[in-house]
């Protein structure tokens, strides 16, 4: 069995710069590989443009630190900031690793952004006829699914759907990605502002990190988890 690489997620909307800072280099440490971060509320007015300079230093830090951070996006981003669908310098200026489409881009898009070696993150919840990017030649060893988190209960996906799923897309050789939670102290800091834990399996929900970690690794179907919620202990 692989064993399993990890990931963190940030929040700079949410969380100061020094904290992100220490957070990152303690992640590095402890060799975690990969990062998430959200940019579908993004504005491109005075505020969002202060942001949008914060998330490039935490980014290009996290790049220095060797995590590979994608970023969440859709087309509401693009337009609002007068970018095309194929846009690669933005986001390789801002530090990105990859993209993670949220509503999904038509395989005509994710060919040219491969090619420019942008990784891409699909959404791996949902089922995707791979045969469309396979016919317009796209190299599927360079994306990555990736698994929604849930933060309302009852809404996570059942497991059998998540296994199911998971090894679809690994029998494709594409890495497979999912957000697992911490426990719901009222402490942690995720992108909803709701205390319901961030699972993708809905099982997962209430379960120490501990117990969710040991569970995930019985599935080959899935090769990286990242923690959806900031403020991970070290230890």
């Amino acid at each position: 069995m692989k064993k399993k690489k990890l990931g963190i997620s940030l929040y700079p909307e949410k969380v100061n710069e020094k904290e992100l800072i220490v957070y990152i280099n303690d992640a590095a440490k402890a060799k975690f590989e990969y990062g998430f971060i959200n940019f579908l509320y993004m504005k491109n007015n005075k505020e969002g443009l202060g942001k949008l300079e914060k998330y490039k230093r935490i980014l290009l830090h996290a790049k220095n630190k060797g995590i590979k951070v994608f970023g969440d996006v859709n087309p509401e981003f693009y337009e609002d900031f007068g970018l095309q669908l194929k846009e690669f310098d933005f986001f390789n200026e801002m530090g990105l690793y990859g993209l993670r489409f949220d509503e999904g881009a038509a395989p005509q898009v994710i060919k040219e952004l491969t090619t420019k070696e942008m990784h891409i993150q699909i959404n791996g919840s949902n089922f995707i006829d791979l045969k469309t990017y396979k016919d317009k030649n796209v190299d599927l060893a360079i994306l990555n699914a990736c698994h929604n988190f849930y933060p309302l209960k009852f809404t996570g996906l059942n497991k059998q759907k998540f296994i199911e799923y998971s090894n679809y897309y690994n029998t494709q050789k594409i890495d497979v990605s999912g957000f697992i939670s911490i426990d719901n102290d009222g402490s942690r800091i995720g992108s909803w502002d709701v205390n319901d834990g961030m699972p993708r399996i809905e099982e997962h929900r209430d379960m120490n990190i501990f117990n969710v970690l040991e569970d995930c690794h019985k599935y080959n179907g899935i090769n990286i988890l990242i923690i959806s919620k900031h403020r991970l202990s070290v230890e």
